[in-house]
C-alpha cells in the first residue's frame, strides 16, 4: 500500500486583501441602496397616512347615515390635527389625531375656495351627501423627493376618493 500524505502549502483560507476589498464592496453597495430604501418608505408611510385620512372620512360617512345624524370632520391645516364631532349640542367631539410624521395638510378647497391655514369643515349628512371638498398632503420640505397626495370628497355621493400623488 501507498502511504498518501497530504502537504500543508497555507492556501486555504482568504487573504487580508481579499477580505478587504469584498468588506469595502459591500460598503459601497449599503451607501448606494440606503437613500433608495429611506425614500420607499417615506413612500410608504405617506400613503398609508393618507389612507388613514381616507378611511376616517369614509367613517365619518358610514356613521351620519346610520345614526341619521350630521357628523363633521374637522382639519387644523397649522397644527395637522383632525377630529369627528357630531352636531352642535350633542356629545363632545372625539380625541384630536394628529397627522403623522412624512406629511402634512398643505391645502384645503371648497367650491371657489381655498385655504392654506387654520381649520376647515366638511359635513356628512345622514342621507349620504356631504359639504364636498378637497384636502391637499405633501410630504415634509426636508425630503428629497416631495409627493402631494389629494383626498376629493364627492358632495353628492360623500365618499372620498384619493388622486394619485404628484411628484
Amino acid at each position: 500500500m501507498k502511504n498518501h500524505r497530504r502537504v500543508e502549502t497555507g492556501e486555504d483560507g482568504f487573504t487580508l486583501l481579499e477580505l478587504t476589498l469584498v468588506l469595502i464592496l459591500i460598503g459601497l453597495f449599503a451607501a448606494l441602496t440606503v437613500p433608495y430604501v429611506t425614500q420607499a418608505l417615506d413612500r410608504v408611510q405617506a400613503g398609508a397616512e393618507v389612507r388613514k385620512i381616507a378611511s376616517s372620512l369614509r367613517a365619518a360617512r358610514s356613521e351620519a347615515i346610520a345614526q341619521k345624524r350630521l357628523l363633521t370632520f374637522h382639519g387644523d391645516l397649522s397644527q395637522n390635527t383632525y377630529w369627528l364631532s357630531g352636531p352642535p349640542g350633542t356629545e363632545a367631539p372625539q380625541k384630536q389625531r394628529q397627522l403623522g410624521q412624512p406629511v402634512h395638510f398643505s391645502e384645503f378647497s371648497n367650491h371657489n375656495e381655498s385655504q392654506t391655514e387654520g381649520g376647515f369643515l366638511i359635513r356628512f349628512f345622514p342621507l349620504g351627501n356631504a359639504s364636498g371638498g378637497s384636502i391637499r398632503m405633501e410630504t415634509n420640505a426636508s425630503r428629497k423627493e416631495k409627493l402631494t397626495y389629494e383626498i376629493h370628497i364627492d358632495p353628492v355621493t360623500g365618499t372620498p376618493r384619493i388622486a394619485q400623488p404628484e411628484r
